[in-house]
């Protein structure tokens, strides 16, 4: 189980083939990549809720931009409730 604990400014899109190339590198599936406020505290495992989608962070570039960070993440069809 998980709980919300904010909500924060973000647009989406999809990833580039070079990240999902790279991502493949390493194991994992990118669907979307997200722009977050550089102080919103983002990791691996966390979830983003967009539009009703969920999506689980699988890598976060920090300090890409002055202000914003992109965050890689997979869209999952989750059943775990929200607390």
């Amino acid at each position: 189980m998980w709980a919300l604990h904010g909500t924060v400014n973000t647009t989406l899109a999809p990833p580039s083939s070079s990240e999902r190339e790279a991502a493949a590198q390493q194991g994992v599936e990118v669907t979307h990549v997200a722009t977050v406020p550089l102080d919103v505290a983002m990791t691996r495992g966390d979830r983003l809720v967009v539009r009703g989608m969920t999506i689980e962070v699988v890598y976060v570039e920090a300090g890409t931009h002055s202000s914003v960070q992109r965050v890689l993440g997979r869209e999952e069809p989750w059943n775990e409730p929200l607390s």
